[in-house]
């Protein structure tokens, strides 16, 4: 009798633990699909182009707010910086200009002196320079001075009025040429905004 009284108890524990298995199992199989039910059910396919076009217009909000600021600072400070950023850029320019032309004369220049025209080289020095010593005074300066084959001019520097040249010079005297580097050549924007070389320092 005892063992069918176990038996039975058995039978019941077993059952008993086949409905808590089946009923686990129920129970999993529902918090997946619950889940699955939280993260994507509810919202479904139109839930998550609603949240996309959410996130698209918080970006187009952000976008607009920025572009608000940018205008509102423009217009309390804009002349003021519109300006600058003109004057920034005339100058960058005109900068370029002035050395492209500080570079041509001090090429004529040279030209001139490869040429030995000493005279017409004296119309590119400095006013100042004109007045402390003649054009005679000029070419007598290049009387005993070897003949400049060939001037590169490798580097421009302006400051204000005044232009700064490295000037590579290759000479010859009795047949033999010379290279003398970075030769340091000054030009001054005279008055009438002609660039001339500073001759005698």
């Amino acid at each position: 009798m005892k063992t069918n009284i176990e038996e039975d108890n058995k039978n019941e524990k077993l059952g008993e633990m086949k409905k808590r298995t089946s009923l686990n199992d129920n129970i999993s199989g529902l918090s997946d699909r619950y889940s699955r039910q939280i993260l994507f059910g509810p919202i479904g396919i139109k839930g998550q182009k609603k949240l996309d076009n959410d996130k698209i217009s918080i970006k187009s909000i952000t976008v607009i707010l920025i572009l608000l600021l940018v205008i509102s600072v423009q217009s309390l400070f804009g002349c003021t910086v519109i300006d600058a950023a003109g004057e920034y850029l005339y100058g960058k320019f005109s900068s370029e200009k002035e050395m492209d032309r500080a570079v041509e004369v001090a090429g004529a220049f040279f030209n001139l002196l490869m040429d030995e025209d000493y005279r017409q080289a004296y119309k590119y020095i400095s006013s100042s320079d004109r007045d402390r010593g003649s054009e005679q005074d000029f070419v007598d300066e290049f009387k005993d001075i070897t003949k400049i084959i060939r001037a590169d001019i490798n580097w421009v520097e302006i400051k204000g009025n005044t232009a700064l040249l490295g000037v590579d010079l290759l000479d010859s005297y009795d047949g033999e040429e010379k290279m003398y580097k970075d030769i340091e050549l000054s030009l001054i924007k005279e008055e009438d905004g002609n660039w001339k070389v500073v001759f005698w320092k």
